[in-house]
């Protein structure tokens, strides 16, 4: 027995020192630092390392240093593009859709600063944040696992004199401006975080922070920077040190990015840092449609597509520079989104990756470009439209046509004139597949470049002939229907196919008559669990007839139906059904309100009216009933409540419900046609 124990402990001992070896060689791995800028506004089209005719000299050199791709894509809006970079999940999962300067991510999903943290990075979040509301700058810390912030308020001016709030409890407005980080700098509680203006051009001031921070490091101390700069999104204000002979204010902003990454090298050059820290840089979107950029060879006049699904509105910058770690000078077509930064970045800080994740790590594409792309196709959403892409194709949602984007800023549409030449196009049904399968998980709808429309996606979209045929819930290639909990076995095959004993779906077989005459194939045996009667538990072998019906359900003309039991209630959260109706509620749950055909309970709103008690059914914005020293106004959509006085000066009463509108003057006033004002008689 004490050898066992003993021989126990040992093995015991020698794992742990293998674990704490590969954990330790992981984090060797890792940089020392990364500073991820994600930018405002600006494509591609607008850096010269792309091909740009603007001159951007200092992302050129981080590019020649490090790896550039140029199949990046992120959603065409800021909010969703940035809510997905910090949770690595697509808007339909984060719940971030649309652009929303006060959106308000989940705390669930704001996941970057939490990852970071737990790596054993110290976290700092600069510049813009727009996925909680401005005046909640409080969550960055938290809610999304930051250790500082220095965040723009998101409400005075971005470039001059803009508002931050910042949790550095030594910062004050005397000292903003000449701040310097120390090592372990002390913070405030979240909540009471500190409002300071700078007082010069803000992204210069910023850049300032940033370098104080990294330089303020420990030799030992890991940190992750997320910085947002605010060039080039509009008001286009030119910066102090702007080309007085540069008339276009976009590029002087573009210039001066340019400019801050140059400093930002050069400090960690000069701090002897730059085999330590990772840059990268991305961007959210494109430019505003008035923005138009010369690119190319050709001198092509790019024009911005900020909210659109075209190159210039979500082929995005993406460049990374690790000191001489990284194949300086690779140009790759690495097909990413925007859900791929954050499980990049854990695995690159050897951390841990959370579950549920849309994205996928592209780190060792980075140490190795000659790896296999992990990707195949990346997805843009905005609000219910959508566009899908692989290295050569894109689906658009909004206009249900393929186009050809292998050369970037040429887009070809792809002519689909029927189901037959869809079909025969294997790549057009490739791409078309993924949009399937994606329109699944999304629960999105979408329509076939030929008119046909895909509700809520498949598991597989496939051609039958001509037929383009869409599989759910099954996992057998051709299948309409598996058999009950046998996702392997088919039990119906979509036509023409013919079932096979095993289950399988397979194309009738062509033979000539004497063979036909001569071989008689085996009768296929049915599955005793198939049934086409929905809501039927045993079904006949003919799979038409029910004999017995789901709980709640009862047989309907003999067998062929089975309907909903009169005494069964089925919608959901309802409490109490109409009799005999189990389809109509009557009283629904508490916090539930039936809706005006009783077919669902729906969640009750909040009233919407402000100093408003109780609003009508189904009308936050309606009130009923005002609170004490406030009246209904009169009339309209969207009744609110007023001040119960009159407001009209040298009025002795006002209409009911218009506290601006007299309806009888003081003696010796009389009233102006509008009834907005009670004038003097002159006598």
């Amino acid at each position: 027995t004490m050898m066992v124990m003993k021989s126990t402990s040992f093995l015991t001992r020698v794992v742990c020192a293998i674990v704490l070896a590969a954990l330790a060689a992981a984090v060797s791995e890792s940089p020392r630092g990364i500073l991820l800028m994600t930018l405002d506004d600006i494509g591609t089209e607008s850096f010269s390392t792309y091909g740009s005719h603007r001159h951007t000299p200092n992302v050129d050199a981080m590019a020649d240093a490090g790896i550039k791709s140029w199949a990046f894509y992120s959603h065409p809006v800021c909010t969703p593009t940035r809510a997905s970079l910090i949770s690595g999940r697509y808007p339909y999962h984060n719940g971030q859709e649309k652009n929303d300067e006060n959106g308000d991510i989940a705390p669930e999903h704001c996941l970057l600063g939490k990852v970071m943290s737990n790596a054993g990075y110290t976290t700092l979040q600069v510049g813009k944040w727009q996925i909680n509301p401005a005046n909640e700058s409080f969550k960055v810390t938290a809610e999304c696992g930051f250790k500082y912030q220095l965040t723009w308020d998101g409400v005075d001016s971005r470039y001059i004199k803009g508002e931050f709030d910042v949790n550095f409890a030594r910062m004050s407005q005397e000292n903003v401006d000449t701040f310097t980080f120390i090592q372990d700098e002390p913070v405030v509680e979240p909540g009471n975080e500190i409002h300071v203006d700078p007082q010069g051009w803000n992204p210069y001031w910023m850049v300032r922070m940033i370098n104080s921070f990294m330089t303020s490091r420990g030799p030992d101390e890991r940190f992750f920077i997320f910085y947002s700069p605010f060039e080039n999104h509009n008001p286009y204000n030119r910066p102090p040190d702007a080309d007085p002979a540069d008339e276009d204010a976009y590029n002087t902003l573009t210039v001066s990015f340019d400019k801050t990454v140059g400093e930002i090298v050069q400090t960690l050059e000069d701090a002897g840092m730059t085999e330590d820290v990772l840059l990268g840089l991305l961007s959210d979107n494109g430019a505003t449609r008035h923005i138009t950029t010369i690119w190319g060879p050709d001198s092509l006049a790019i024009r911005g597509n900020k909210f659109g699904f075209s190159d210039a509105g979500i082929r995005m910058p993406f460049i990374f520079k690790w000191g001489s770690r990284l194949q300086g000078g690779t140009t790759v077509n690495l097909l990413t989104d925007t859900t791929d930064i954050l499980p990049t970045m854990v695995e690159a800080a050897g951390g841990v990756l959370p579950d549920d994740m849309d994205g996928l790590s592209f780190w060792q594409n980075l140490l190795d470009p000659s790896l296999p792309n992990p990707r195949a196709y990346a997805f843009s959403q905005n609000k219910e439209r959508f566009a899908l892409r692989t290295t050569k194709l894109q689906y658009r949602k909004d206009n249900q046509i393929v186009e050809d984007i292998s050369e970037p800023f040429n887009t070809v549409e792809v002519k689909i004139a029927n189901r037959a030449a869809m079909c025969a196009n294997a790549e057009v049904m490739e791409l078309l597949n993924y949009v399937a399968q994606h329109a699944l998980r999304s629960q999105m709808s979408f329509k076939l470049p030929t008119g046909e429309k895909i509700v809520g996606g498949c598991t597989q979209l496939i051609c039958i002939g001509t037929v383009p045929t869409c599989l759910k819930d099954c996992a057998v290639t051709g299948c309409e229907q598996c058999a009950n909990e046998q996702p392997t076995v088919c039990a119906r095959c979509a036509a023409p196919l013919q079932l096979t004993a095993e289950g399988q779906c397979e194309a009738p077989v062509t033979t000539s008559t004497a063979t036909t005459l001569a071989t008689t194939p085996e009768p296929t045996t049915p599955d005793p669990n198939h049934c086409d009667v929905a809501n039927c538990l045993v079904c006949s072998s003919k799979y038409k007839v029910c004999s017995e019906c789901e709980p709640d359900y009862e047989l309907f003309r003999r067998g062929s139906r089975c309907k909903p039991s009169l005494q069964a209630c089925l919608v959901e959260n309802c409490a109490e059904c109409k009799r005999n109706r189990p389809l109509r509620c009557e009283v629904c749950d508490e916090g539930f309100i039936v809706s005006k055909r009783n077919k669902v309970c729906n969640v009750v709103q909040p009233c919407l009216v402000d100093n408003c008690i109780t609003c009508k059914n189904r009308r936050p914005n309606r009130c009923e009933e005002c609170a004490s020293g406030y009246q209904l106004t009169s009339g309209g959509s969207s009744r609110k409540c007023v001040v119960d006085q009159c407001l009209v000066e040298n009025c002795l009463a006002c209409r009911d419900g218009k506290p601006y509108r007299c309806e009888e003057c003081k003696p010796g006033y009389m009233k102006k046609k509008n009834t907005t004002e009670c004038r003097l008689i002159e006598e």
